[in-house]
């Protein structure tokens, strides 16, 4: 009895060892192809702004990883560059930023980068040289603020509004410029990249059929940020609280400003997330309004977010306020 139990058990440690020595190789095979699966993107792109990494992760997605230099809640006015942002910079293979009018903290830093290392690839999406097609429109201050009724007058200066993402014929020319640079740099991307560019550029295309000819009632907006996105949806605002946010609006102004509230019957303001509710209280009285808060850079975006969801989302809060239901 015990030699047949000895036997037995002899048998089934066989049958064992020969079990494990088949399969242990299937599972390395499989263990391998699940971590070339997994594969990290072969390429950094670092974005000075959230909205533009936007753009960038819906047509060139995983081909590469996507990094923002700005933390959220930050804009361009406010920003300082930290020796921590230098070396984030100089690992990246490709750099997208706003150009040194918005961005002047960046310009000297880029320009030596571009220069000692060849392989970092630069697109200045404020510059029709890099990004074909561009459109840059030009706001006149017309607003009296607070320094100027004290003396000092600029009303007479032009600028550029920087918030040209806010336009989709210009993010299809920025997706476009980014999908060639990345192309140039690895050419196999090329056909998924193809793919995603087309696609990008039809959710552009049905926006602007989807929203064009707004039946839409008289508002304000807190500050002229939102000037591509009128222009592109084929509407007007009746006036501005202020230029932006570092302009204190003058006394004569916030005077004007209620009067055509009152005159005009507006009952809606545009603004970014954050805003003087003190100055806005001034301008409106006690008149009921609609308040849209809308994600100008793009703060509240998801880490994976794209860019046609982002722009769905700001119009459709747009429209929540303007639009006649």
């Amino acid at each position: 009895m015990r030699r047949w139990f000895i036997k037995n058990w002899l048998v089934v440690l066989g049958f064992l060892m020969i079990s494990v020595n088949v399969s242990a190789p299937l599972a390395a095979e499989t263990l391998e192809i699940k971590t070339l699966d997994k594969a990290p993107p072969s390429l950094t792109i670092m974005y000075s702004i959230r909205p533009l990494a936007l753009i960038g992760r819906e047509v060139v997605g995983d081909y590469a990883e996507h990094l923002t230099l700005l933390p959220p809640g930050i804009t361009p006015h406010d920003y300082v560059l930290k020796i921590s942002d230098i070396g984030r910079l100089k690992q990246a293979e490709v750099i997208v930023w706003m150009g040194p009018d918005i961005e002047p903290y960046l310009d000297k830093i880029i320009s030596r980068l571009a220069t000692n290392k060849k392989q970092i690839k630069v697109i200045n999406v404020s510059d029709v040289n890099q990004v074909p097609g561009i459109k840059l429109l030009t706001i006149k201050k017309t607003i009296g603020h607070q320094h100027e009724e004290d003396g000092a007058s600029d009303l007479s200066t032009a600028s550029y509004d920087p918030h040209l993402w806010l336009s989709p014929a210009n993010a299809r020319v920025i997706a476009d410029a980014l999908t060639k640079k990345i192309e140039y740099i690895n050419p196999a991307f090329q056909k998924g990249m193809e793919s995603k560019l087309k696609l990008f550029s039809e959710k552009m295309n049905f926006i602007n059929i989807k929203d064009s000819d707004l039946n839409y009632k008289p508002y304000v907006v807190y500050h002229n940020a939102f000037i591509y996105l009128e222009n592109y949806l084929k509407i007007k605002n009746s006036g501005a609280i202020t230029d932006n946010h570092h302009s204190k609006a003058g006394l004569r102004h916030i005077v004007n400003m209620a009067e055509k509230i009152n005159s005009e019957n507006i009952a809606c303001m545009i603004s970014p997330l954050t805003f003087d509710r003190k100055l806005v209280k001034k301008v409106f009285g006690e008149n009921q309004f609609c308040l849209s808060r809308v994600d100008l850079m793009a703060d509240e975006s998801k880490e994976n977010g794209i860019y046609s969801d982002y722009l769905a989302l700001f119009i459709q809060d747009l429209k929540a306020c303007i639009e006649y239901q």
